[in-house]
C-alpha cells in the first residue's frame, strides 16, 4: 500500500504544482495596457497637431514643437517594438512639449487633453528627461531641434499606429 501511496503522490505532485504557480510568461493586463497606450499616443498626435496650429499662429518658436515631434515620433517607433511602458514616457513628454508650445503661443489648451487619473497612475516610474533624450537619439540619430524647419515636415508618419487586434499582445519571452 505505501508503495501505491508513494507512486501516486509522484505521479500527482508536478501536475499539482504547475496549476498552481503562476505563470510568468501572461500577463493578463498587458493586452489592455496597450490598448491604453494606444489611445494615449493618439491623442498626443490630436494635441500636436494643434500645438502646430497655435505655432504658425503666434510665431513663438522656442524649440518645444521640434523636440516634441521627436519624442512622439520615439514613442511610435518604441510602440511598434512592443516596447510600450517607454513608448507611453515618450508620448507624455510629447505631449507636455505641444501644451507648452500652444500656452506660449496664447491658444487653448482643452481640458479633453489632460490625463486621466488611470493614465497619471501609469506614468508613475517616469524616467528623468536624460534618459528619454537618450532614448531619441538612439531611435532617430543626431537630430535639430529647430520648429521652423519642424513645421515644415510632413506628420503622417505620426498616424503609422494603426495595427492589427493581435499585433497588440504581449512579445513571447
Amino acid at each position: 500500500m505505501k508503495t501505491i501511496v508513494t507512486f501516486m503522490t509522484f505521479l500527482f505532485l508536478p501536475a499539482i504544482l504547475l496549476a498552481q504557480a503562476p505563470h510568468r510568461h501572461q500577463r493578463p493586463n498587458q493586452k489592455d495596457f496597450t490598448q491604453r497606450v494606444h489611445h494615449y499616443i493618439l491623442k498626443t498626435n490630436r494635441v500636436i497637431a494643434h500645438a502646430k496650429k497655435s505655432l504658425i499662429k503666434g510665431g513663438v518658436y522656442t524649440g518645444a514643437y521640434a523636440r516634441s515631434l521627436a519624442h512622439q515620433r520615439t514613442a511610435i517607433r518604441l510602440f511598434q517594438k512592443h516596447q510600450t511602458r517607454r513608448a507611453l514616457y515618450h508620448s507624455k513628454m510629447a505631449r507636455d512639449l505641444a501644451k507648452r508650445v500652444i500656452t506660449v503661443n496664447k491658444q487653448e489648451y482643452f481640458k479633453e487633453w489632460e490625463e486621466t487619473p488611470e493614465e497619471i497612475n501609469e506614468l508613475k516610474g517616469m524616467p528623468n528627461l536624460s534618459d528619454l533624450e537618450n532614448d531619441i537619439h538612439q531611435e532617430l540619430g543626431n537630430i535639430e531641434f529647430d520648429d521652423k524647419k519642424a513645421l515644415e515636415e510632413d506628420l503622417s508618419d505620426l498616424e503609422v499606429l494603426e495595427m492589427p487586434k493581435e499585433n497588440y499582445k504581449a512579445p513571447e519571452k
